[in-house]
């Protein structure tokens, strides 16, 4: 957050124009979209999805029970 901050990012910026700004190696850029991302989801009030594999398992475990 430090390298590169959030008023300094946007929500279509890519990993390779992270990369680009500030100097970051892919990684890390790899890294910081996903924090920012996950930022602009919670200030949005946006919930995270479960990937489809986890909401099958829980479907499947659900029925089991």
């Amino acid at each position: 957050m430090f390298l590169a901050p959030n008023h300094l990012l946007g929500s279509t910026d890519t990993v390779k124009e992270i990369v680009g700004r500030f100097g970051l190696s892919f990684e890390a850029a790899m890294i910081r979209k996903a924090e920012f991302d996950a930022f602009q989801r919670r200030a949005s009030g946006q919930r995270h999805e479960l990937p489809s594999i986890a909401v099958d398992f829980l479907k499947d475990a659900q029925k089991g029970a």
